[in-house]
Order: C-alpha cells, then sequence, then structure tokens
C-alpha cells in the first residue's frame, strides 16, 4: 500500500511539473515593462486604442483572432488587441505590404493603417496555429 502511495505521488508531482513547463513555454520571453513598437511608421502597439477616421478592431482571445477574416476599406486602422494572458504577435504571411507587430503583451494593442489593397494572410509568430485574414478593398 505504501509502495502505491508513493508512486503515485511521484507520477502527480511528475504530471505537475510537465503541465508547468508546457505552459511557461507558451509565453515570450522577453518580457519588458513598455509596450514595443514596430519600424513601420504607421505600426503602433498601445495600450488603447486612439481611433480617428476610420478604424477597426480584432480580438485575440483563446488563441484565436476574432473576427476573421476582416474586411475593411484602404486608409483604415486596423487594431488587435490582446485579450490573452499569453504574448502574441501578428506576422503577415501574404500581403502588398508585411505588418508585423513584435510582441503584445496581455492587455496590449497593435494598431496597422492599411494603406494598400489586397488579402493580408497573418499567423501569431509564436502560436504558428492562430491564423488571421484582413481582406483590403478600395
Amino acid at each position: 500500500m505504501r509502495t502505491q502511495l508513493r508512486s503515485i505521488t511521484i507520477g502527480a508531482t511528475a504530471l505537475a511539473t510537465v503541465v508547468s513547463l508546457g505552459l511557461s513555454g507558451c509565453s515570450s520571453s522577453s518580457k519588458s515593462s513598455s509596450p514595443s513598437t514596430t519600424a513601420a511608421p504607421t505600426a503602433t502597439t498601445t495600450g488603447a486604442t486612439s481611433g480617428g477616421p476610420s478604424a477597426d478592431a480584432v480580438t485575440i482571445q483563446g488563441f484565436a483572432f476574432n473576427p476573421t477574416p476582416k474586411t475593411v476599406k484602404v486608409g483604415t486602422k486596423v487594431t488587435w488587441t490582446n485579450d490573452d494572458s499569453f504574448t502574441h504577435t501578428v506576422k503577415t504571411l501574404q500581403g502588398p505590404t508585411k505588418p508585423d507587430s513584435g510582441g503584445i503583451h496581455s492587455g496590449k494593442s497593435f494598431s496597422y493603417v492599411f494603406t494598400k489593397p489586397g488579402t493580408y494572410q497573418y499567423i501569431c509568430g509564436i502560436h504558428n496555429s492562430m491564423h488571421g485574414t484582413v481582406v483590403v478593398t478600395n
């Protein structure tokens, strides 16, 4: 009986360690106290959306981009807001330009003004199973 309890305790401890390590691998290792920005003049990461003449939103939650696809007109500023507890990115795989957010920490946002029509397919560079699309029309 004592051997069975010891085996169960060791197994539970090992499982807890594996789960803990697996969850820690889902977050970005480079955390900073200030939001990150990109080199593109129309892209910024902020704690809030400033709006503008035309703005639209995508929510990042539950390891998914919502809505997708997102259809907007040229000149629209799209803001992705991270409502997950893990860092995510917006990394364009295909499109006339290549917006790239860098790390968007929990509670932060990334905005990009789309100036060229086309279909922009993107992923989270950290969690490659997360896919999204923005369709920009004239």
